[in-house]
């Protein structure tokens, strides 16, 4: 319980430091809310003035979960490397590692960051569903509540993986202008989510549809396209499930020890491998 309480602590922490600023107000906040669904509402208008007799009304959605996993992974992804660096080059660090332990510390920062880089497109797929349910669109999109499910549990543990992989690289840095070449790695991880998601778009039942399923990497674009796509059973899909959530105990347990192993790291940027042996905590 007293774990629990202080990663929320540091979870609202994290929060209260930067929603009241005036570009998270006006970019995370309004924008979203307000002209979200206008735009969203254009693009259902476009897909249905192109849209052939064999397309899939589905399809649609499907390119819109895809980008939309992949600019909020890393919309979320770059507060918290920001974050991170933030404290670490400012030397704040020194001070948080006092009276707590670096798993709390990269949890409570994944929560908090997460929930402020995740409600915009919360906002943005509430407003997007108004738009499209109020607007004139000629089109049946079938969304169950298996493949809404799917939709919200992928994009949060989507989010986890990646989230602590990039707040464990984020510990690596020394300087600023280090951020680019340190965050790489998790870069490319979720560039290869979306390819792959590309990929298995013309054939959901492939094999390399069926493998990216239970990677951890590409299964949060895969497994919710194949879902809306009706390509993936209700065995499968807790195959996957279990899969993923497994990847991401073991994330969290190997980002724990780059995580205090990088932390008090200052002079010079720290390779990941050092990182994981030199773990102080």
């Amino acid at each position: 319980m007293n774990s629990i309480r202080l990663i929320s602590l540091i979870a609202i922490r994290e929060i209260q430091e930067r929603i009241s600023s005036l570009a998270y107000i006006i970019f995370g906040l309004l924008f979203p809310l307000f002209a979200g669904g206008s735009i969203l509402s254009l693009l259902v208008d476009r897909f249905e003035e192109q849209a052939g007799a064999s397309q899939s009304p589905n399809e649609f959605l499907i390119v819109i979960v895809q980008f939309g996993f992949f600019i909020a992974i890393t919309f979320s992804s770059t507060l918290i490397v920001g974050g991170v660096t933030e404290e670490k080059i400012g030397r704040i660090v020194e001070v948080l590692l006092v009276p707590l332990q670096p798993s709390r510390l990269l949890a409570g920062k994944v929560f908090g960051l997460g929930v402020l880089g995740l409600v915009p497109f919360a906002l943005l797929a509430i407003s997007g569903a108004l738009a499209i349910v109020n607007g004139q669109h000629s089109l049946d999109y079938d969304i169950t509540i298996f493949t809404l499910g799917s939709l919200i549990f992928w994009f949060v543990c989507g989010y986890f993986f990646f989230a602590i992989g990039y707040s464990a690289v984020g510990t690596l840095i020394s300087r600023p202008e280090e951020v680019g070449l340190s965050v790489m790695p998790m870069a490319v991880l979720s560039v290869g989510g979306l390819v792959s998601a590309s990929f298995t778009a013309q054939n959901p039942q492939s094999v390399i549809a069926i493998i990216t399923s239970y990677l951890p990497p590409t299964a949060p674009f895969v497994v919710p396209q194949r879902a809306l796509a009706g390509a993936i059973s209700v065995r499968e899909h807790l195959l996957t499930i279990l899969a993923m959530i497994s990847s991401i105990i073991v994330m969290f347990r190997l980002g724990v020890k780059v995580y205090s192993g990088g932390l008090l790291r200052f002079e010079n940027r720290t390779k990941i491998r050092e990182a994981y042996k030199s773990t102080e905590f």
